[in-house]
């Protein structure tokens, strides 16, 4: 996500990347201010192989992979991801990710 975020935004373009805490939850969202998503594309950017427009895939490379795969390792860790986007203003995605609990884990995380 950030790779594309990188990738899809004009040189020297700025990305933001926050960190939210609810009470059962971590929320990544990464925002970049690039090309945008158009609306009817949206519903599609999560999908094997899906590219919103052909002539970006040759400029920007990449195969149309890379955010199937991310949203199958989210909800692999039973977090969700979504996406909101602006033709010409920008995209943010979000990534919700439960909180574990590390008390009874028989990792040390301090």
């Amino acid at each position: 996500v950030i790779n594309n975020a990188i990738n899809y935004s004009p040189d020297g373009g700025n990305i933001k990347i926050g960190i939210n805490e609810t009470d059962d939850s971590i929320i990544l969202s990464i925002k970049d201010h690039g090309l945008g998503i158009p609306k009817k594309d949206l519903e599609n950017v999560f999908t094997r192989f899906y590219r919103v427009d052909k002539s970006r895939a040759r400029k920007q490379g990449g195969t149309g992979l890379g955010l199937a795969i991310s949203k199958e390792v989210v909800e692999a860790l039973h977090g969700k991801i979504r996406v909101e986007s602006t033709v010409n203003v920008g995209t943010t995605f979000f990534i919700s990710l439960p909180k574990v609990d590390t008390s009874s884990s028989r990792f040390d995380f301090s």
